[in-house]
């Protein structure tokens, strides 16, 4: 539900309160049409019911959409969390050996690496080096293609 929806709802209740209440306070038992009046005055807690019904259900519908979007944001914070090194994938091999390319957490400092079955380690890439990791986390998705002013894709 939007906030000028909200709004409007809120508006239009009120108005209907405002409308009950100046029916209520004119009551005079001596006044003939007071069974008239009475009939308008129930129709009018109808629609002040119906409303905030309608009003409850969209409350409802918005705890709902809250709650599942935080599930969903607990479930994105634990995927991007850092994992420990002895959790990390080392199968399927690829044709050379190594696991899945995954990011490492070495010494501080974050890098590229993958499972080599030869060695039975993990290794970060482009490193002379061989540090013990003791993290790990999945590749983040690659980038969407950027598209040019004509609608094509290029990169």
């Amino acid at each position: 539900m939007t906030d000028s929806h909200s709004q409007q709802n809120s508006a239009q209740a009120k108005a209907l309160a405002d409308e009950l209440q100046l029916l209520i306070n004119e009551y005079d038992p001596v006044i003939s049409d007071w069974a008239f009046r009475r009939i308008v005055i129930s129709e009018l807690i109808l629609k002040l019911r119906a409303q905030l019904h309608q009003y409850e259900s969209s409350l409802e519908i918005l705890r709902t959409a809250n709650h599942a979007m935080r599930e969903t944001l607990e479930v994105v914070r634990a995927s991007l969390a850092w994992r420990p090194i002895e959790t990390a994938p080392s199968r399927p091999l690829d044709k050379n050996g190594y696991g899945p390319t995954i990011l490492i957490w070495v010494e501080s400092a974050v890098g590229i690496g993958f499972w080599d079955d030869d060695f039975g380690q993990f290794f970060v890439e482009a490193s002379d080096r061989h540090p013990q990791p003791t993290h790990w986390r999945p590749l983040p998705e690659p980038p969407a293609p950027a598209t040019d002013a004509a609608g094509g894709q290029h990169g």
